[in-house]
């Protein structure tokens, strides 16, 4: 008999143990795996290179424009292969947005079972060409493997002013940190790995489906100290990240984090990912977590959620932030928060309650 539509749309997951975000390798095994390899090699020195762990690389074009370079590949987080096409391209760009870059070409990096055919590797870049449309990035080529594990992304190159590159250095004691959009994907997309027509599908997508282009726009007018966006890691390790290339505390106010209500109630219910507890583990020794936030709270367990095509995080005056805040939400980011506040320590986190 044939594959009904609906079979055919949620395939993909057949595929892979993980999607999305939540395919990375886990922080702890990374840095092993890249120990020793910041040491100087023969060629030119990136202005922003491995050793400082940023979101993306950046080169030297001349004394005013810098090179932005990043590459980031998913395994699919859904069945609908033109949504993974667009999701993968926009988490892709992220990278370029969270380092203050403008994204302009792209190269795109496929890996596809034959069993699957054409018509879903054409819907995989029929997606991400849409996604790149909309941010005016011109895909200019890439390269293509058969591989029994489905995988796709792209490599992105922009430009930014050196004197103007966001990292994940520079937060300091004042400053607040802000968070553009809520958490909860990676738990929902594993809600939807059990069950493709579970109701939480709009919710998600409403918020997954949107790049990270109009909140970087809006920040490039503001005096940003540092900013990363929230991967797969979490935000745990990547407000922790921030904290610790500061060389400042951070105290973050759990109540305050923009989180998707259904997220919540299906970690409670015990739905994570296969990152989640990893990403727990990773951050253990650079969190302290308030004696009033319950071990079992959906929420704390969001903190550690690997987020897919995530929301930027940012470090800036609280002046500038109360700004932002007012134009992301005219701009459409109805749930930017500003979700806490920097002080003067040894990058650790502090997470609190009000």
């Amino acid at each position: 008999m044939a594959a009904s539509p609906e079979s055919r749309r949620w395939a993909l997951a057949d595929y892979v143990s993980s999607g999305g975000c939540a395919g990375k390798i886990d922080a702890q095994s990374l840095d092993v795996i890249l120990a020793g390899s910041e040491k100087p090699a023969r060629g030119p020195v990136p202005v922003v290179g491995l050793a400082d762990r940023d979101d993306a690389a950046v080169l030297k074009i001349n004394e005013n424009l810098g090179s932005v370079v990043t590459v980031d590949v998913i395994p699919p987080p859904t069945g609908d292969a033109f949504d993974w096409g667009w999701v993968a391209a926009a988490n892709a760009l992220s990278d370029v947005f969270a380092m203050g870059g403008v994204p302009q070409f792209a190269l795109s990096v496929l890996g596809m079972p034959a069993a699957l055919g054409t018509s879903v590797a054409r819907a995989v870049i029929d997606g991400a060409l849409a996604c790149l449309s909309d941010d005016c990035v011109t895909l200019v080529g890439g390269h293509s493997i058969k591989s029994e594990t489905p995988f796709f992304g792209l490599s992105v190159h922009g430009s930014t002013l050196l004197d103007r590159i966001w990292r994940k250095a520079g937060a300091q004691p004042e400053d607040v940190i802000l968070l553009t959009r809520p958490l909860g994907f990676g738990v929902l997309l594993s809600a939807l790995r059990n069950d493709p027509f579970d109701a939480c599908a709009d919710e998600l997508w409403q918020h997954l489906k949107v790049t990270n282009r109009t909140a970087a726009e809006i920040l490039r007018e503001y005096d940003v100290h540092a900013a990363t966006d929230v991967t797969g890691f979490g935000l745990a390790i990547q407000i922790s990240d921030m904290a610790r290339a500061s060389a400042v505390s951070v105290h973050l106010d759990i109540d305050r984090v923009p989180v998707l209500p259904t997220a919540v109630r299906y970690a409670e219910e015990g739905i994570v990912t296969s990152l989640t507890e990893a990403n727990r583990r990773h951050s253990a020794n650079t969190l302290t977590i308030s004696e009033e936030i319950s071990s079992a709270s959906g929420k704390l367990s969001l903190i550690f959620d690997p987020q897919t095509n995530g929301g930027l995080l940012v470090a800036l005056p609280e002046r500038d932030a109360r700004n932002v805040i007012s134009r992301l939400l005219d701009a459409g980011l109805t749930q930017a928060s500003i979700v806490g506040r920097v002080a003067t320590g040894d990058g650790h986190v502090v997470i609190t309650t009000s």
